[in-house]
């Protein structure tokens, strides 16, 4: 029995309620996610006494969608330091009352975490925390796409379009033939400026090729 209880202690606090339960069955000792719950918020957990100043703040689910706390976790030890009883800014200032070697605070963008860490440790750096800059890196980046659809569109089109295809070739009526040919062999160059210049040669040499302008 001692040993049940402390596997189901040990699953509950790596796992926590929902996956905690499933494994339960799996090792031959089947319980809800709320007695898995029920373990965790019996055991004494004593906080620690100081932290590495650096910690990161966040809420979790005593009961998902009704009843939440704060875990606190000490960002560069990489373990929690406390579960706090719920997620208001008052709780979440007086710990840090208690707490002056905090020096930086990582937390999402929840308006009381904020508003309990600039109360609690006004001193302290609030940051971002990982998951949610590159949620908002995320976001921001769709809105790009989204703005620009036109031009990337053009520009996928650009870039897949075969490189070094000659143009294809048109039919010429006769008549237009004979006026190329004409214009052709009696144009000098002496009158036209150099841009025409090239120009012109680089048309006689496609109309050499037999190839349409």
């Amino acid at each position: 029995m001692i040993r049940s209880n402390d596997l189901l202690t040990r699953t509950a606090l790596e796992l926590g309620g929902n996956t905690g339960a499933v494994i339960s069955r799996y090792v031959g000792i089947p319980v809800s996610s709320s007695t898995i719950l029920r373990i965790v918020k019996r055991l004494d957990i004593q906080p620690k006494k100081l932290t590495s100043g650096i910690i990161g703040v966040d809420d979790w689910a005593f009961k998902k969608g009704k009843t939440y706390g704060t875990v606190i976790v000490d960002l560069e030890k990489k373990e929690v330091v406390d579960l706090l009883s719920d997620h208001e800014s008052a709780t979440l200032s007086e710990w840090l009352k208690q707490h002056p070697e905090i020096k930086t605070v990582s937390r999402d963008r929840y308006g009381p975490y904020a508003l309990g860490i600039k109360t609690g440790a006004p001193n302290a750096s609030q940051v971002a925390d990982r998951f949610h800059l590159f949620m908002n890196l995320g976001n921001a980046t769709k809105r790009i796409f989204k703005s620009k659809g036109k031009e990337l569109r053009e520009a996928f089109k650009i870039y897949n379009e075969p490189k070094d295809q000659p143009p294809k070739a048109v039919e010429i009526e006769p008549e237009v033939q004979n006026s190329i040919s004409i214009i052709a062999a009696t144009l000098t160059t002496a009158d036209i400026s150099i841009d025409k210049q090239h120009k012109f040669e680089k048309v006689k040499v496609l109309f050499g090729k037999d190839i349409s302008i």
